[in-house]
């Protein structure tokens, strides 16, 4: 069953990561509501909604910035009182195009993990809030909160998924790129993996 409905948000996942796609292929930098600003005039539809799950809008922001260290920086959240998701992404020109292959990955992981927690808060999701801690992705112990598990290992599938690679690689390679965002040491970083991979295996295999 879990990898029945694992593979239903596929096709809805890919549509929002190809309108994001779009926008920075065409250089539109600077601060986008989505869907209804890509979208046809005579559209009646203000969020993205898929099987009759509660609609919800994606503001996106993006620009060019020369000054950070790596090829970009990308960070995300959800917010549950405005059913809506926050993604922000600064490139590095130095790297761009080349950059591009990550981005979409990590777009599709991202825009599927915080996908996970808006049917978690619609109660699709039977989820124990009990642990909720420190809401710092700098914090380990961030990682492992019971609500936040599932929403990782779902986007980590994704990439599973679309790249055919070991599971192991890509939460490694995901760290190892995100170093800006988590900015965990490496002794913490290859603990916190060991336990992903555990966790990923117990859902998925």
């Amino acid at each position: 069953m879990i990898l029945t409905e694992s593979s239903k948000w596929d096709q809805p996942i890919r549509t929002i990561v190809k309108d994001m796609v779009k926008i920075i292929k065409n250089n539109d930098t600077g601060s986008w509501m989505l869907p209804n600003e890509i979208r046809q005039e005579d559209s009646n539809d203000e969020g993205y909604s898929f099987y009759n799950v509660p609609e919800f809008t994606l503001y996106f922001d993006w620009d060019f910035n020369s000054k950070i260290k790596e090829p970009y920086y990308l960070n995300g959240n959800y917010d549950d009182e405005t059913d809506s998701m926050q993604v922000v992404l600064y490139v590095n020109p130095e790297f761009y195009p080349q950059s591009m292959y990550n981005i979409v990955g990590d777009l599709n992981d991202m825009i599927r993990h915080e996908f996970e927690h808006h049917l978690q808060s619609w109660g699709y999701r039977d989820v124990d809030y009990s642990d909720i801690g420190d809401e710092s992705p700098t914090n380990y112990k961030y990682y492992l909160q019971k609500h936040e598990v599932p929403a990782e290992i779902a986007g980590f599938r994704r990439i599973v998924k679309l790249r055919k690679e070991p599971v192991e690689k890509v939460i490694r390679d995901w760290f190892i790129r995100n170093q800006s965002v988590h900015k965990l040491n490496d002794r913490k970083k290859e603990k916190l993996i060991k336990k992903l991979v555990k966790k990923y295996n117990e859902f998925y295999n």
